[in-house]
């Protein structure tokens, strides 16, 4: 298991991988700044790595980010309300 601290800086990476990865991972492990960290990954460009930041805020039962996951989701033709519900309801 990587350590939460490589991992919050693995979200700024370039590499789109490594972030989904970080943003895979930090929903396992959590740590001080790990939800910051991951409404901010709800603002990638890309979408699997929002996606991964949302399941992990989930994971961490991070309520207040709730507006944050939908307002990452709302962009028309990218993703249904459908699927972001179901985000949601994990």
């Amino acid at each position: 298991v990587t350590a939460p601290s490589k991992l919050l800086s693995a979200l700024k990476s370039h590499d789109w991988a490594t972030r989904l990865h970080a943003a895979e991972q930090l929903g396992h492990v959590g740590g001080d700044g790990a939800v910051d960290a991951l409404a901010t990954a709800l603002g990638d460009h890309f979408l699997e790595v929002r996606l991964a930041a949302a399941r992990s805020l989930v994971a961490l039962g991070a309520a207040e980010a709730v507006g944050r996951v939908l307002a990452a989701f709302d962009v028309p033709g990218e993703m249904s309300e459908r699927r972001t519900a179901e985000i949601l309801a994990e």
